[in-house]
């Protein structure tokens, strides 16, 4: 009795999966052909979804334009790729202070300015009166007062940097010495977190709102010099300046290096100092946002008519489903008009950095906490740390650089020589510069387990998550439907099954630079999918349909 209950069951699910069979006599290749008109449909579709998804990615944040056709080519071929980025950036924003370490300065700061207590209403009506107060004033101020725009205003300026830099150093101070009252705080030498800190605690909430989106949205850069050796060496981790939009100290440098947002607090205060004007490259994303509403309501349209191909309509779906994921994360976390590039021009002690890392010495020499073999281990750590650093890092002058070799010099400058000028190596096997050059770790440290995580999280949800959610707008169009469109369509949702192989071979072919080849690629696997799939539905299908049925009613 249940075996004939099962028959059954099996024969109201093909009828329900299963629209028409096919005899012996006819035909069995009798499937449904695309016409012209649902090919335009189709075509008009896709160049529409693509073409106003492509205005609200998220730009690069190098601003190279090699790297954004490489993103727009990945994003038309797998859109469901935007739901890693868009997480990634909506996490970050999130957990930003986390992220860039300030978190541990918070809880220690006591004395905060009354400024920083007024409603968020009244910080932007500052934001915007100031700027207009300053312009009227400059425009209808009479000759040699203080807002004549005649007048010298670059020593008032400059005078307003010294005064914030002597805030932000006092109140850093003061942040120390809340920190040392608290037991379970460790200082580490070299992290300058509290300085951080200090800088954006006293820049306006929207100043410095706008500032650390551009540390977390890796908009910093640090300008460097290399020889030919040295650009060999590292060509997949630098930029070249003239193929970037940038602004700072650093744009007269050849070369741009990347520094994640986790690695912002070893900087040196020097270098920190100029955090204070990326406030200034946070654009708005006004026209993002009113293409995705226009997209929306298109496509909302265009779902609720009744005629037209579901299929071709899911296209349009998933399409306007990632403009909405890019729209929120740029309002989440903003993009910039630019990158701040910051001048390397000086090394950064990477040793204290490891060794600060160690137990201090008190630590080692307290028999209870470390015996002689640990002792002896974390010695010999620390001079294989020494070890890796030129001589010349140690000497007190610059002056003598005679036992460098000769590739790790930098070229020199175009101009007369000065004396003492000359910096001493800063690129070498494990400096500072080749750990950010090669996106490592400095400490493995909170902020970056917390960016780590979140950047692996964000993926994985992209690669499992845009799948089934593009398969459950399938639901909608229909899976008994059988058509052309249905299979194109479906090839193109499974598609990000093919990254593993694509990684595979970009990695082993090293074309991560050469976005036209990896464009070529993807156009041949492509073009073998959708041949696939019509083989698939013309050839394949038909016949499982007919077995299929002949199976369940010579079972019944």
């Amino acid at each position: 009795m249940a075996t004939h209950y099962f028959r059954i069951t099996l024969l109201v699910l093909s009828f329900q999966i299963i629209q028409e069979t096919y005899a012996a006599p006819i035909d069995p290749i009798g499937g449904e052909s695309i016409s012209r008109s649902q090919a335009y449909e189709i075509l008009k579709t896709i160049v529409l979804g693509y073409l106003t998804h492509i205005m609200t990615i998220r730009p690069t944040s190098d601003t190279d334009q090699m790297n954004t056709l490489y993103w727009r080519a990945t994003f038309f071929v797998y859109p469901t790729i935007g739901i890693g980025t868009a997480f990634k950036a909506i996490f970050i924003a999130y957990d930003g202070d986390k992220i860039l370490g300030i978190d541990e300065a918070d809880k220690y700061i006591k004395e905060i300015d009354e400024n920083k207590k007024q409603h968020w209403i009244e910080a932007w009506a500052s934001d915007c009166w100031l700027p207009l107060k300053e312009f009227f004033l400059s425009k209808f101020s009479t000759p040699g007062s203080k807002y004549d725009s005649s007048g010298n205003r670059t020593e008032e300026k400059e005078s307003s940097r010294d005064d914030f830099r002597t805030k932000a150093a006092e109140l850093r101070d003061k942040i120390k010495k809340e920190a040392e009252k608290d037991k379970d705080y460790t200082h580490r030498p070299g992290d300058n977190v509290f300085y951080l800190a200090a800088i954006l605690h006293l820049m306006k909430p929207r100043q410095a709102r706008r500032a650390k989106h551009c540390i977390l949205n890796s908009s910093i850069y640090l300008g460097l010099e290399a020889n030919e050796a040295q650009v060999e060496k590292y060509k997949d981790n630098i930029i070249p300046s003239q193929n970037m939009r940038i602004t700072g100290t650093g744009i007269e440098s050849t070369y741009q290096a990347g520094i994640k947002p986790f690695t912002v607090r070893y900087l040196s205060e020097k270098m920190l100092d100029q955090i204070h004007t990326a406030y200034y490259l946070d654009a708005t994303s006004y026209t993002e946002i009113c293409i995705t509403i226009g997209q929306l309501v298109y496509t909302v349209i265009e779902c609720i008519d009744t005629q037209g191909d579901r299929w071709a309509k899911v296209i349009m779906i998933i399409y306007m489903t990632m403009s909405v994921l890019q729209t929120v994360s740029l309002w989440c976390l903003h993009k910039q008009i630019s990158a701040l590039t910051i001048l390397y021009d000086e090394d950064i002690n990477i040793v204290i950095y490891e060794i600060g890392d160690l137990p201090s010495e008190s630590d080692i020499l307290n028999p209870d906490l470390y015996d002689k073999e640990d002792v002896i281990g974390i010695q010999t750590r620390i001079g294989n740390i020494r070890n890796r650093m030129p001589n010349s890092y140690y000497m007190s002058s610059h002056e003598d650089t005679s036992s460098n070799r000769e590739e790790d010099t930098p070229p020199k400058n175009s101009g007369p020589p000065q004396e003492n000028s000359k910096p001493p190596t800063i690129l070498y096997e494990g400096s500072f510069l080749e750990k950010i050059i090669q996106k490592e770790k400095i400490i493995n440290n909170n902020g970056y387990k917390t960016y780590i995580e979140y950047h692996t999280y964000s993926y994985i949800t992209a690669g499992c998550g845009g799948m089934t959610l593009s398969l459950l707008a399938g639901i909608w169009a229909g899976y008994n439907v059988h058509s052309v469109t249905q299979w194109l369509v479906l090839a193109w949702i499974l598609s990000p099954v093919l990254l593993v192989p694509m990684f595979y071979l970009k990695n082993r072919l090293k074309i991560r630079k050469k976005p036209k080849l990896v464009i070529i690629l993807w156009g041949i696997v492509y073009i073998f999918g959708f041949i696939g799939a019509g083989e698939f539905h013309f050839y394949i299908f038909p016949y499982k349909e007919l077995a299929m049925s002949h199976y369940i009613f010579q079972s019944l």
